[in-house]
């Protein structure tokens, strides 16, 4: 700082406050720099496919150092076999909360299920595990109340 005290701070005027940016070239108008993901007009399906398999052999070559031994990702993937198909799909079980009807009924998939006597405006909700020919509706607190053999889709 010409003539200042080399210690002291430059005054707020001549400094940038944080919140603003600092200048920098406009990329908005450039097509040098193309966004991740894009693909160049004129470029066709296969030519894009092929430009992905180029790159999948090249990224199968790269060599790693494992245990003092160079081996390639390929190599690696080759040791790693997928596992079987599973028989019965993943266990998930889809939950929704319904509100019990004043007829002690509740909506799943477009078919009514009966609740005990005295819940009407109740809070439950409706489980089935992927795969069950069987539906749950318990409280809120987890309590079933009632298990039914699930109706068709939009049987109701």
């Amino acid at each position: 700082m010409p003539g200042g005290n080399p210690l002291e701070c430059p005054s707020s005027a001549a400094r940038t406050p944080r919140h603003q940016a600092v200048p920098g070239p406009d990329l908005s108008q450039s097509d040098e720099l193309p966004v991740q993901g894009e693909v160049p007009d004129g470029l066709s399906v296969e030519q894009a496919q092929a430009g992905v398999d180029k790159l999948a052999l090249r990224m199968d070559e790269r060599r790693r150092l494992i245990e003092g031994a160079s081996v390639t990702e390929a190599d690696l993937a080759a040791a790693e076999p997928l596992l079987d198909v599973p028989t019965r799909p993943f266990p998930a079980e889809p939950e929704v909360e319904r509100t019990v009807s004043p007829q002690g009924l509740v909506c799943f998939d477009g078919s009514p299920y009966s609740v005990p006597p005295g819940l009407p405006g109740a809070q439950v909700k409706v489980l089935h595990r992927l795969g069950e020919d069987y539906l749950h509706i318990p409280t809120v607190g987890r309590a079933v109340v009632a298990k039914h053999r699930r109706a068709p889709s939009g049987s109701g």
